[in-house]
């Protein structure tokens, strides 16, 4: 199946590799798919030239025009900085490109919008690599969607600090929420299985007005089937029980709590929901289920209105922690 999808990659650090000199990422999932990238394509062409020797494919260059000009390519994976993700998944549909794009979608409500338009105008398949939602934990509690009075969405881990890079810069990184907490945002908005209509948050920092850097956000979402959400992002300690991620599903009766990066699950008085220990977070399960979305002309699994959502629940958060007061969740440029 998957050696018959030609595949481009823009961006052949981070993520796509790893981060480090071994092999790793969405790459060495790929190549234990047996699927190969076809163009790698990078700013510094070195680092594409790198990964076409490490893993093998057919050509790197440094433009992603030739990837969208070229039609034997038939998806492209977009692991880039996050202020280059919305406009190169566009660049992508219009060019008749499935496409596979890091989270966030977009750095703004405006820009997320314009993807889920691309996509729709132009017939092609967009997800979202919110690879929690294909742990075994969050597997298990999805097929109790829409039946949490309560949930916590949290992802902490250990303070930033003062050395620069990437992520903490307010236009192409946005901090910590956007860079790890957002995971959370959408695993919450897949959940409850409703829409938010009001959010309650504080944190920092942020900025008067304009791009932002937030690393800590603290906020009460009441959505619109009654239930309500309590999500925490903040790099103010890690605990090794809870791990980076961790959820608590209520139902009112009882209580699910995923934890240790979600591969584990306690249970208590859900019926039908069995407690859980994996070896794996499955990491690889969003690629394969974009591969097979393809394979099977099926809709994708993670469509591009989720990356939307979640990108909305940030920016209102913000607008929350600017303003000391609830924001109504329609009160965006574009949001739905």
């Amino acid at each position: 199946m998957e050696e018959d999808i030609s595949i481009a990659l823009i961006g052949c650090g981070g993520i796509a590799a790893g981060y480090g000199e071994d092999k790793g990422g969405h790459l060495l999932a790929l190549e234990q798919m047996g699927c190969k990238v076809h163009t790698y394509c990078d700013q510094q062409v070195a680092l594409a030239e790198k990964r076409l020797r490490q893993y093998g494919g057919v050509r790197a260059t440094g433009q992603p025009e030739d990837v969208f000009s070229d039609p034997s390519i038939r998806a492209v994976m977009i692991c880039t900085r996050h202020d280059s993700h919305a406009a190169l998944a566009v660049q992508a549909a219009r060019a008749g490109k499935h496409v596979f794009v890091e989270k966030p979608l977009g750095m703004t409500v405006e820009a997320c919008r314009e993807v889920v338009d691309a996509a729709r105008n132009n017939r092609v398949k967009v997800m979202v690599a919110f690879t929690k939602r294909f742990t075994p934990a969050f597997r298990a509690l999805e097929k109790f969607r829409g039946q949490a009075k309560l949930i916590v969405a949290r992802c902490t881990e250990s303070e930033w600090g003062t050395d620069f890079w990437w992520g903490h810069d307010p236009v192409c990184g946005g901090g910590n929420v956007f860079m790890n907490g957002i995971h959370m945002a959408d695993a919450m908005l897949w959940l409850s299985d409703s829409n938010p209509v009001r959010v309650y948050a504080t944190g920092g920092p942020v900025s008067p007005a304009g791009p932002t850097r937030i690393d800590k956000a603290f906020a009460v979402v009441d959505f619109a089937n009654g239930c309500r959400g309590v999500f925490i992002t903040a790099d103010t300690g890690l605990s090794d029980y809870l791990s980076k991620f961790s959820l608590e599903f209520h139902t009112g009766l009882g209580c699910a709590v995923a934890h240790r990066r979600l591969t584990a699950l306690e249970v208590t008085n859900i019926p039908g929901l069995e407690p859980l220990r994996s070896d794996t977070e499955n990491f690889g399960g969003a690629i394969q289920a974009f591969l097979e979305s393809l394979d099977q002309d099926t809709p994708s699994p993670v469509p591009p209105e989720a990356g939307l959502q979640a990108t909305q629940l940030v920016q209102t958060m913000i607008e929350s922690i600017r303003t000391g007061q609830p924001v109504l969740w329609r009160n965006l440029p574009g949001a739905v």
